[in-house]
């Protein structure tokens, strides 16, 4: 992915540098993505003045790297993976644990999958089987978000049912397993459905975003910690304007640093594959990226709940429910949304 001055309203992030993966509701694809970093630590952001966003595109086409897997006796005719999360394991092999729904587990139907890539070029990864299950049938389990942090791996996901969200450390440290018992995150019982967090570390100070809809209002929500352990109340960081405001407008928050700015990937209209697409929101506030209107929004990316990977020097986007449309690899840069010219990759990317 590769970035670009903003130059007018209708420019939008290049993502040609990058490849990015994609998620598929059947199965998942990948494709490339945004700045080069540690690809499992917590982001650190270096905060530089900066000068206007740069915006980001997608240059490639999609490539599979999941298929719908074999669950056993919980396999259903109707099961679909959705939100999922995407690492280094210590080993250097890629981790993916992908949200799985409408499975035959009692009453609320979600399990956590996990599948094994040795790069993430690689197509169709190895499937590792079921990695989490509910507490017990009042429970679900949710996407994760797994991070490096201070040289251990720490996981979070979470249970929209009890309004909680939870921590899970590895205990081997590997990267691979995460048996340990989860402890809380934080909770609300206000914020209804609390899910999908994300972290973002600046400074010394842990950023968890997450998404949320009560009174049927979806929001991003943002807390900080000094530990992981004491937070503060809730920020809503973004809401309405092009990216809704209904329940499933507000989905799978992502954000990043990149030269003094903070992106916001923020996927609309989830449960209507026709209709999927990530706002992008660029900001110098990760407390702000527009409440109501769309003053800090980009672009907007034909594809759902994306994580941005990087490896070494390249970084990759990854989805479910990608389009495959002309552009396909992330870049940041300059290109007006009409433009469709410029590099593109030779790989298929569908995750």
């Amino acid at each position: 992915m590769k970035f670009s001055k903003q130059t007018s309203q209708e420019s939008f992030i290049n993502l040609s540098m990058y490849k990015i993966v994609y998620f598929s509701v059947v199965f998942i694809s990948l494709a490339k993505p945004a700045s080069a970093q540690n690809a499992n630590a917590v982001m650190s952001a270096t905060v530089a003045k900066p000068v206007a966003p740069e915006i980001p595109y997608i240059q490639s086409i999609w490539w599979d790297i999941t298929k719908n897997p074999d669950l056993g006796e919980l396999t259903a005719p109707k099961q679909e993976s959705v939100d999922f999360a995407i690492w280094q394991a210590a080993d250097g092999t890629w981790q993916l644990w992908g949200c799985m729904r409408n499975t035959a587990v009692k009453k609320n139907k979600r399990l956590l999958y996990g599948w094994e890539g040795k790069s993430l070029t690689d197509t169709n990864w190895r499937p590792t089987g079921i990695k989490l299950l509910p507490a017990d049938e009042n429970a679900t389990v949710q996407a994760p978000f797994t991070f490096l942090d201070d040289r251990s791996y720490k996981m979070v996901f979470g249970n929209m049912f009890n309004e909680t969200l939870y921590l899970k450390t590895s205990p081997k440290n590997d990267g691979k397993s995460f048996s340990e018992s989860s402890r809380v995150l934080f909770s609300d019982t206000i914020e209804f459905h609390m899910r999908d967090p994300t972290i973002l570390k600046i400074g010394s100070t842990y950023y968890a975003y997450y998404c949320a809809h009560p009174g049927a209002t979806g929001a991003v929500y943002c807390r900080t910690s000094p530990d992981l352990i004491h937070w503060s109340n809730s920020t809503i960081v973004s809401h309405g304007g092009a990216g809704g405001s209904g329940p499933f407008d507000a989905e799978s928050p992502f954000v990043i640093s990149h030269k003094g700015w903070y992106y916001l990937f923020r996927t609309r209209d989830a449960n209507d594959t026709a209709a999927w697409k990530t706002c992008v929101y660029a900001s110098t506030d990760p407390l702000d990226f527009g409440i109501g209107n769309d003053d800090k929004l980009l672009t907007t990316l034909s594809c759902a709940a994306i994580e941005i990977i990087a490896d070494k020097r390249e970084e990759y986007i990854a989805s479910f429910g990608a389009k495959n449309v002309p552009t396909g690899l992330p870049s940041w840069g300059g290109k007006s949304k009409t433009d469709e010219s410029g590099e593109f990759s030779k790989v298929v990317t569908k995750i």
